[in-house]
């Protein structure tokens, strides 16, 4: 059973590298059947899929979880020990004095103090009319008044939720510290969906291939009109499935590099390269058009 496994595996990189270069493999190509290409474009992708979640995870995964496990001391740690607020049917009080700023979290003041004017994360006072004018002044990212709580809009304005009537709740020390601990157990979840969302994201991205190679089929199509070569677009997007394993090879792999290609349609230029490479000599091959419909 592993042998055949393995042979398998071997016969797939032999067609991996024939789809690079291989003359009499690309003339054969034409007379099979279309799902022919079709397995293997998905083969091939999903390969890589897996291979650069793979790179993309393992270097990832230990910083998230370490980051993860870092923001849930930090945000117990950040909390002020003495202060406590109570919703009570919806309307906000504090055992502190206010206007009661929040300090700019230390993993947050760099950049925040670099693209915005914010002094402090958050600011409660439920004593003030809540206005843009105050809003602005505070100078904090968000406001919490007797009623609502007031962010900055991305605009200019404010965007204004009122709590609701029936919300009833104390927020301490302990509670923060009690929300934290109820989610730790959840933190071992978030690197395996973060393998999970990488690897579909790489899938989507594939697809999406699929509708870029709309275009290069065209553009091959007319190049083997000027080769002589008597292909159907059809004939040419299955070219193209082919094809776009260089092009897909080397992009990942300059992905993977702190520079990019830094050449416009780099993809397809190369994609045309290996379509040239592998038919320039081959004669004229005859496709057998579709049979009429019954």
């Amino acid at each position: 059973y592993l042998h055949a496994i393995l042979m398998q595996m071997q016969q797939f990189i032999e067609h991996i590298q024939k789809s690079i270069f291989s003359p009499e493999y690309y003339r054969e190509l034409l007379t099979r059947p279309a799902s022919y290409s079709w397995k293997y474009y998905w083969s091939f992708t999903m390969l890589l899929a897996v291979f650069m979640t793979i790179v993309s995870t393992i270097p990832l995964i230990p910083s998230v979880n370490t980051t993860l496990n870092d923001l849930s001391r930090n945000i117990i740690a950040y909390y002020p020990d003495e202060l406590e607020v109570r919703i009570d049917k919806g309307e906000v009080s504090t055992n502190v004095s206010e206007p009661y700023y929040l300090a700019m979290p230390k993993i947050m003041r760099e950049h925040v103090a670099t693209a915005t004017d914010l002094e402090y994360l958050g600011v409660i006072d439920t004593h003030a009319q809540v206005s843009l004018e105050q809003f602005k002044a505070y100078k904090a990212g968000f406001w919490i008044s007797k009623e609502y709580i007031i962010a900055d809009d991305g605009n200019g304005g404010i965007r204004i939720s009122k709590f609701g009537p029936q919300m009833t709740y104390t927020i301490n020390k302990s509670t923060v510290q009690g929300i934290m601990n109820t989610l730790q157990p959840f933190i071992k979840f978030v690197a395996p969906i973060l393998v999970l969302v990488i690897f579909v994201a790489m899938l989507l991205s594939f697809v999406l291939n699929l509708l870029y190679l709309l275009f290069g089929a065209l553009i091959v199509w007319l190049m083997g009109k000027l080769m002589k070569q008597n292909w159907t677009y059809g004939s040419s997007y299955r070219i193209c499935l082919h094809a776009t394993t260089l092009p897909l090879i080397v992009g990942l792999a300059l992905s993977l590099l702190p520079i990019g290609a830094g050449i416009p349609f780099f993809s397809t230029i190369l994609l045309l390269i290996v379509v040239y490479v592998n038919f320039h000599k081959t004669p004229p091959a005859h496709v057998a058009p579709m049979p009429p419909a019954a």
